[in-house]
């Protein structure tokens, strides 16, 4: 983090409510494009001079909570994101987390909230990429000793010290 003054207000005027994109799994989904639109924001991460778009979220539970723009379809990856979380939207020294590249062009992200906890996230380009995304935030979930685990689902892991397959496989 810099020390500087803090953003004008009305760079969060157009502040887009991720809540507002509830899926019937829990999680949030919106899809839109940073083309056109201003540069009013800059992670810490690799976003200069792109022009991003901000968004509000309230976890409605406590817990771990992942933003992504990560895609099922490697093809329609083709955007090279940046994506950071504030606790505020215009304090650029509020940053939580930020990413570029989560193994691809795609960004991913987490962070540790509180139910009722507001922040905002923003999708921003690498460098001075623009282009259309898919903004996806779910919770994340820890299982426990004798949870049903799947390896191969990314939205949930096994505690630390423990690992996800059968009796044959040595798990006890």
């Amino acid at each position: 983090p810099i020390c500087g003054e803090p953003l004008p207000a009305e760079v969060c005027d157009d502040v887009t409510n991720l809540n507002d994109s509830a899926l019937e799994d829990g999680s949030f989904q919106y899809a839109g494009s940073t083309e056109g639109r201003a540069n009013d924001h800059t992670g810490s991460c690799g976003s200069n001079n792109a022009s991003d778009q901000a968004f509000s979220f309230t976890a409605p539970a406590a817990g771990d909570w992942v933003f992504t723009t990560k895609q099922d379809d490697p093809a329609a990856d083709s955007y090279d994101t940046v994506v950071y979380v504030r606790s505020d939207c215009t304090d650029p020294n509020g940053e939580l987390d930020c990413n570029d590249d989560s193994g691809s062009p795609q960004s991913l992200v987490s962070v540790h909230l509180d139910e009722g906890q507001t922040i905002a996230v923003i999708v921003d380009g690498y460098n001075e990429a623009a282009g259309p995304f898919v903004l996806t935030a779910y919770p994340f979930v820890t299982l426990n000793e004798g949870d049903a685990c799947d390896p191969g689902n990314t939205r949930a892991a096994c505690a630390e010290g423990l690992i996800c397959g059968d009796v044959a496989d040595g798990v006890a």
